[in-house]
């Protein structure tokens, strides 16, 4: 009974310090107006400055860059965020955790303002890696270059070599993923902020005209566009309900705006990935196969009530023909990826796909592996239950992107391209994988081989994955 109420207590608690934010948030927004604008601007460059002091004492800090719209100016009191990303030179273990704490601490000291991901403290040579190699990075490093503003140290982002245009392409790809993963994790999986509407109201002007802005970016091969720019050339209906929550500071009401903005985002990235040329080059002359009976794919009890209970409700109340359970070589082993496949004409709601995910989470039994939610609309998969930020890494699961989980879905036409090959096969340098258990680091070594082969397998099962491996051995 204790432990139950002090359970409740926190949870009342937190809710509380929810409730409080947000209304300071809509109090910030709303006074942020002459002549307070200007105090509040004035803020944040105090915030900024004592930030760049405090970092800057550690002697292994060679860059401090302020990131988008506070590199630019563009400051939104009560909305904008500060984002710092700081360059270290090699050094031990110890002086980057310092340098990390103290970026915590300032996270912690401003509300987050300051925003304080340990990712974002690096060194020198993990961010050369990562732009060699890291699509999700590639992207940000590339706005970087013209986009952030150094506030201390050297130019590291200056002495990198060029993109090249395949890589460009890549990250254009996951950039664009990226916008609906933030918007499905605030619009439709966290019911917390489903009151707090200035964040509701940016979030959705943000997902538009980033999606928009990238997608040009692709095209043009450089970022030109502002956010205000894209939707000014947006002319529908949308468009014009966007500019005017930015002109009221999205402190208006819109009730229809997340529905709208749904229904403009899954259009998109179904639109995009069904064009022609492909968004993605592939290698023609791989193979791709699977080795994934269905007997072996040995569901747990909790995992099949969740299928069950989700097929239920789908098929009710969105008429979706069919409810999926599969395994997938992006994923850690034991978990599982939950597909609903609709109609496009048959789109849900918000509400009903926050609905969706409610009973989705009440049917997850606590320890059990994890089962991803998805909702299925032409030859994408879109994520209900994001899991950030290794989903910023791994995007929108499509037959050009994800080829196994389509494979066992019964498509065929299936592509082998630069992200597969580097998610699966270049997995050594890949930071997704670093925490991968001794059968995963076994499943993507025989996916390597394979595909080094010209014929990729993909061993879903415990018993595919050691038939793999006893054929290699006999091989003369």
């Amino acid at each position: 009974m204790h432990e139950f109420f002090g359970a409740h207590v926190d949870a009342e608690a937190a809710s509380a310090a929810v409730r409080a934010k947000q209304l300071l948030r809509r109090l910030v927004v709303w006074s942020a107006r002459p002549p307070l604008a200007r105090l509040f601007r004035a803020a944040y460059q105090g915030v900024l400055a004592i930030a760049v002091r405090r970092l800057r004492r550690h002697d292994c800090v060679l860059a401090i860059y302020v990131c988008r719209g506070c590199a630019a100016d563009k400051i939104t009191p009560g909305i904008s965020d500060i984002d710092l990303v700081v360059v270290t030179r090699a050094g031990s273990a110890h002086e980057l955790a310092a340098v990390r704490q103290t970026f915590q601490r300032l996270g912690s000291v401003t509300q987050r303002l300051v925003d304080s991901y340990p990712n974002l403290v690096l060194t020198r040579e993990t961010l050369e890696r990562r732009w060699r190699s890291a699509p999700a990075w590639q992207f940000r490093y590339q706005e970087g270059r013209t986009g952030w503003r150094l506030l201390f140290g050297t130019d590291v982002l200056a002495g990198l070599p060029a993109l090249p245009a395949r890589a460009w392409r890549t990250a254009c790809v996951l950039e664009m993923a990226r916008w609906w993963l933030l918007f499905a994790d605030i619009v439709l999986a966290t019911s917390r902020h489903r009151t707090d509407r200035v964040l509701w109201n940016a979030t959705c002007y943000k997902a538009v005209s980033e999606c928009l802005r990238v997608r040009e970016a692709l095209a043009t091969g450089a970022l030109r566009s502002s956010r205000e720019a894209v939707l000014e050339r947006l002319h529908t209906p949308l468009g014009q309900r966007l500019r005017a929550l930015a002109a009221a500071r999205f402190l208006s009401e819109d009730p229809g705006i997340a529905d709208a903005c749904l229904s403009f985002l899954v259009s998109f990235f179904v639109e995009v990935w069904a064009g022609d040329p492909p968004l993605l080059p592939a290698d023609t002359a791989i193979v791709q196969r699977l080795d994934a009976p269905q007997h072996e794919l040995c569901l747990s009890l909790p995992a099949r009530a969740q299928l069950r209970g989700v097929a239920r409700f789908a098929k009710r109340r969105w008429g979706a023909p069919t409810a999926r359970m599969v395994p997938s070589a992006f994923w850690p082993r034991d978990e599982w990826l939950l597909i609903v496949a609709l109609e496009p004409a048959r789109l849900p709601s918000v509400a009903a796909c926050a609905e969706l995910v409610q009973l989705h989470r009440s049917l997850q039994v606590a320890g059990s592996p994890a089962v991803h939610l998805f909702m299925k609309l032409g030859r994408v998969l879109f994520p209900l239950t994001p899991t950030l930020p290794a989903d910023l890494h791994r995007g929108l699961p499509t037959p050009a992107t994800m080829p196994d989980i389509f494979l066992q879905l019964g498509e065929e036409d299936v592509s082998w391209t630069d992200f597969c090959a580097w998610y699966l096969c270049g997995w050594r340098s890949n930071e997704q994988w670093l925490q991968a258990s001794g059968s995963q680091r076994r499943q993507l070594e025989a996916i390597r081989l394979s595909a080094a082969e010209g014929s990729v397998l993909y061993p879903l099962t415990g018993p595919a994955l050691e038939r793999a491996w006893a054929a290699r051995s006999e091989r003369p």
